[in-house]
């Protein structure tokens, strides 16, 4: 297991940051046994702590590896005492070989914590981009004998790609986030419970629970719910409605606060896409009078003005488009009458009063995001490939043993070929699959895994 976070650098665990949050990115390797200790529980006992005052999540299940955040909200304990695997962050698992000997496989790893007073000052720390390496097989040699990956990209590095939301933000399921969202966002607290919990129709195993919830016989419907954990919070709305009480009261006691962040945003994100598209699709690909851009020293988006326009300063990229939020009026500038007319479509009543929500709502979303992303450090190159990886893992990467990573034998071999090996760097609120879909002039659900309907459930 390694712990990593944004810095480059390891650096020994100081002790001097009690009651402070105290997070780090896990690293795990997917063990193919059931019987060893899992992750949480491994670095809990490493940590001094129950396993539930260790906090994972959110987290990235890739074949064989396991990336999560780790997080002490109540910071490490005072009597921890850091043994030499703690402090060199690599955790080893002893096991035999088919003779009998001992070896050691970092299979757990973990980097330099960050810690942080408050949630302020972590969203503060975290780093303001990423780093991405996307793999693309079985190319068309056609294509790559003609150069057209290559001169597909050199026009993304000089123009960028539109850097729309992604379908995943949505929802899979046949009632989408931004349809909940919107009825969250105008206050009719009844309709967003009915659509929350006759999200899973047709397609749905509970599809059967859905159509009880839709005739609101609540008691049939939760007998129709899945019994396990995974409904937990569906259950719950439905039980205060059973109940009787109000429907205010039953979101609130029911849903998570991130949800309802998640769901208000995606009003605002379906919004944003439906105007920035209407911007690249009907005018001229330059800036225009009127056009918003963010201006550092204001820290607020400002229009362009005729000067501004002729003095060739800006492009397409520096354009940016407001991102509706509950309660707050659209800024003056282009395409704000659009995006007014696609939220009026969305949400046709007064905006609930802000102290209706459990969060603040003006942080669900930035005020602003740039219809064009230009990736920044953006590198490429085709190689043949025999079907094995293409590009070293960081876990295999950061092993400072040079060790071989044992992968799940689950794991398909990839068909041999010719492959695109793609590097770069992009802000963290913009989207690497919307670089993917641009390339490779694809809907995201023909390159990404199971991105057909799913089931909103919490």
């Amino acid at each position: 297991m390694w712990l990593t976070n944004a810095h480059a650098h390891r650096e020994p665990l100081y002790f001097d940051w009690w009651n402070m949050v105290w997070a780090a990115v896990l690293y795990s390797v997917c063990s193919v046994t059931t019987e060893e200790a899992s992750p949480r529980q491994r670095l809990a006992a490493a940590l001094g702590v129950p396993d539930a005052a260790l906090r994972l999540g959110p987290a990235l299940h890739l074949p064989g590896v396991a990336v999560e955040l780790a997080r002490l909200p109540r910071g490490l304990p005072e009597s921890l005492e850091p043994s030499a695997e703690l402090q060199a962050g690599i955790f080893a698992r002893e096991g035999g070989d088919s003779k009998g000997s001992k070896s050691s496989l970092p299979d757990l790893a973990l980097g330099p914590p960050d810690h942080a007073q408050s949630l302020a000052l972590w969203e503060e720390m975290l780093c303001p981009a990423h780093r991405y390496t996307i793999v693309l097989r079985n190319l068309s040699e056609a294509q790559v004998s003609r150069a057209a990956y290559d001169h597909r990209l050199e026009e993304i590095r000089d123009k960028g790609f539109a850097n729309f939301f992604e379908l995943s933000s949505f929802g899979l399921a046949e009632v989408r986030r931004y349809e909940i969202g919107a009825a969250l966002w105008c206050g009719h607290w009844d309709r967003a419970c009915q659509l929350l919990l006759t999200s899973n129709r047709g397609g749905s195993s509970l599809a059967a629970a859905s159509a009880a919830f839709a005739s609101r016989d609540y008691a049939q419907g939760l007998e129709k719910l899945p019994t396990d954990a995974s409904c937990k919070g569906l259950r719950a709305l439905a039980m205060h409605l059973l109940l009787k009480r109000d429907p205010l009261e039953a979101l609130r006691r029911a849903l998570p606060v991130p949800l309802w962040g998640k769901l208000l945003a995606a009003v605002g994100r379906v919004c944003w896409n439906r105007a920035a598209a209407a911007r690249l699709r009907g005018l001229a690909h330059q800036p225009l009078v009127g056009d918003l851009i963010w201006d550092e020293k204001a820290g607020e988006p400002r229009p362009l003005s005729a000067q501004d326009v002729q003095s060739g300063r800006w492009q397409l990229s520096d354009i940016v488009l407001p991102l509706p939020r509950p309660g707050e009026s659209l800024h003056q500038g282009g395409q704000r009458l659009g995006m007014e007319a696609e939220l009026q479509e969305l949400v046709p009543d007064q905006d609930a009063p802000a102290g209706c929500f459990p969060l603040d709502v003006s942080k669900i979303l930035p005020p602003v995001r740039r219809i064009v992303s230009i990736p920044s450090d953006l590198s490429w190159d085709v190689v043949e490939s025999s079907g094995g990886s293409a590009v070293d893992c960081d876990l295999a990467r950061l092993s400072e043993r040079g060790l071989p990573v044992t992968m799940s034998t689950r794991r398909p071999r990839a068909a041999s070929g010719l492959v695109l090996r793609l590097r770069c760097t992009l802000p963290r609120a913009e989207s690497a699959e919307a670089l993917l879909r641009e390339l490779t002039a694809a809907n995201p659900s023909e390159f990404r895994e199971n991105l057909s309907r799913r089931d909103n459930i919490f």
